[in-house]
């Protein structure tokens, strides 16, 4: 894919910019349907809300809860490719008990940052983990490739040694479509504002 972070620069317009900041993650699950996926993560549908807006009551009154942190909102929907998951303020896509066993036969690709500026790339296929960075710091939990490398370089971000007190939180745009060439799957904000049917995921003991 030639994605290029032009085509995510929506993401620092309202009212994307503001989810972008305080905390987000966003999971492309390929070859299952969003029904399969809540599934697969053995919970059950909620309710359907208006897009990733819709689910922003909901998320917080789950963080101000006796559960924050154990339970996990997500909101999930059909794509061409298979499904999207979207949370605000969570973290479910980077979970890799759950993430790479569901990565059998599929590819899955995870972005994920929060308001501390921490962030996760993650890309698994048929239960590998084969791409896990944080494109802030530059830090590697999987050796980074040369293509790896390429083609974050074509999407504008340089993966090469950093101080990690000198990282730029406006690199989103870059991560997404990075993100996009990876799984192959573009992004667009219809796909943030069309239904997304909420479910409950518990996080489990062990990652």
């Amino acid at each position: 894919m030639s994605a290029s972070a032009d085509e995510y620069l929506w993401l620092e317009q309202p009212p994307y910019e503001g989810w972008i900041q305080s905390g987000y993650c966003v999971t492309t699950v390929t070859g299952l349907r969003a029904v399969e996926v809540i599934a697969a993560l053995d919970t059950v549908p909620l309710r359907n809300v208006a897009g990733f807006i819709g689910m922003f009551d909901d998320a917080y009154e789950r963080w101000a809860g006796p559960n924050a942190g154990k339970v996990l909102l997500a909101g999930f929907r059909d794509i061409p490719a298979g499904t999207l998951i979207i949370e605000d303020n969570g973290y479910l896509g980077t979970i890799p008990s759950l993430m790479r066993p569901l990565s059998r036969g599929r590819d899955i690709v995870s972005h994920y940052a929060n308001v501390n500026a921490h962030d996760r790339l993650t890309h698994w296929r048929d239960g590998e983990t084969l791409v896990d960075i944080e494109p802030l710091t530059h830090a590697e939990h999987v050796p980074i490739s040369d293509s790896l490398r390429r083609q974050a370089a074509d999407c504008g971000l340089d993966l090469g040694p950093i101080d990690p007190y000198e990282g730029d939180e406006h690199l989103r745009p870059h991560v997404w479509a990075l993100a996009e060439r990876l799984s192959g799957i573009r992004l667009t904000p219809a796909d943030l504002h069309d239904t997304l049917t909420l479910a409950e995921v518990r996080v489990p003991d062990v990652w």
